[in-house]
């Protein structure tokens, strides 16, 4: 499970971490909460993701041990950028010919570089746009399918549970990205979080 934070922040003990994988876990659900690099400074994509790909990793290759599970049942999620970080990683195993995981958890994800209007069209000025740019490094990088999976095939992506909030500025982005994945065969179960803002 990775939380958000806007790539800047956001910390292992804040509710979207803690509390979300102790419910988890009080459900009988093992999680593996991991926190990741912050995108400060000179510090971009794709450190944070390696960050991702480094903790799914090893969390496959301790599957057993940490929960109980083969490799091939464990699922990866995210929320907000967190979503953003695991979509992305995904889109990365899928690519280089790995496992992808079982399953993939995208709360209020933040998929494409504009994530308000669900496109790669950005204002490098709006809120949105210098968060964007921040995370990618660079202009060039806002293209990237593995910095914004919403810009990439679908194809190949695990079974998706995609949630989005009403409210929220971010709305668009995960639900174009479920209506994506489901247009390439893949499961998708879209919820909405009625009258819920981002958080």
């Amino acid at each position: 499970w990775v939380h958000g934070g806007a790539f800047l922040g956001g910390h292992l003990d804040m509710p979207e971490s803690h509390w979300v994988s102790m419910e988890l876990a009080a459900r009988g659900i093992p999680v593996l909460a991991l926190d990741y690099v912050k995108c400060l400074g000179e510090t971009h994509f794709p450190e944070p993701s390696d960050d991702v790909l480094a903790g799914w990793r090893d969390a496959v290759a301790h599957a057993e041990e940490l929960f109980g599970l083969p490799a091939s049942a464990v699922v990866l999620g995210g929320a907000s950028a967190g979503g953003n970080l695991t979509a992305g990683a995904t889109a990365r195993l899928r690519d280089a010919g790995e496992s992808v995981p079982a399953g993939l958890v995208l709360v209020y994800p933040l998929l494409h570089p504009n994530g308000p209007d669900a496109s790669s069209e950005v204002d490098p000025t709006s809120r949105h746009g210098e968060l964007a740019l921040n995370f990618a490094g660079a202009v060039d990088a806002l293209a990237d399918p593995h910095a914004f999976a919403g810009l990439g095939p679908a194809e190949g992506f695990p079974p998706a549970f995609v949630l989005v909030c009403e409210q929220d500025e971010l709305r668009p982005s995960g639900e174009v990205f479920a209506a994506h994945l489901k247009d390439a065969g893949v499961d998708v179960d879209l919820r909405l979080e009625a009258g819920a803002r981002h958080g």
